[in-house]
Order: structure tokens, then sequence, then C-alpha cells
């Protein structure tokens, strides 16, 4: 879905920027990298996820085990992401995985599954 919406209006991203490596985060990633060439930003502590469906959990719920073959720029607390005008700041949370990172802007945090609602996870 995301390359046919980036294909459809003609986006060339510039990276993969993930917030953890569990398998619905992941799936597709694969592809974009064949496709545009770019590499993907993730903590350290979940580089390992990339390579291993049980750690990803697609071993347990994909047909097909996900595992990501790309270049990898690892990123930790305080790290910088910018692209254009836009700036990501990493900030660590672990929890939900090892290597969990949220991504601050100015007005807006990407918090991937750091935060639940209404379903695993607390909000408080």
């Amino acid at each position: 879905e995301v390359l046919d919406a980036l294909k459809k209006h003609d986006l060339k991203p510039k990276a993969v920027v993930l917030t953890h490596g569990h398998g619905d985060h992941i799936g597709g990633i694969q592809e974009i990298v064949n496709t545009y060439h770019v590499p993907v930003y993730i903590h350290k502590g979940d580089v390992p996820y990339l390579s291993d469906p049980e750690l990803n959990l697609s071993a347990y719920s994909n047909p097909t085990p996900i595992m990501v073959k790309a270049e990898i720029i690892e990123v930790k607390q305080g790290d910088h992401i910018t692209c254009g005008d836009i700036d990501l700041e990493v900030l660590e949370t672990p929890g939900h995985t090892p290597g969990g990172v949220c991504y601050y802007m100015e007005g807006l945090v990407f918090v991937g599954d750091t935060l639940f609602r209404d379903s695993v996870g607390r909000t408080d």
C-alpha cells in the first residue's frame, strides 16, 4: 500500500525511519528499499529484529517470514535525522522492544507502538 501511494503521488523517499523492529512495522520495507535504494534508520537494540523472524514475530503471524536486507543506520538518544526542512530528534523509549524509539519534531512526536489506547499498553 505504501509503495502504491508513493508511486501514485510521484514521491521518492530518502529513507525509511523505524520506531521499532516488529514485523507489522517492517513488512513492506524490503520492497521500498529495493525500489528506491534508501537506508533504514533503526536503534541498534532492534537491528537484530530485521533479520530474525522470531524476534520480529513474523515467524508466527506471516505466511512468509520477514527479513530485511538494507543499508542500516543505527540511531540513539539525541541523534538528529535531517531531510530538507524536516529535523527528527531521536528519543529512546525502550519497553515495547529493547530498541524502541520515538521521533520528535516541532509540534509532533512519532511514537510507533510506544503508546497504545484501547489495546495492549497504557496511556497513563
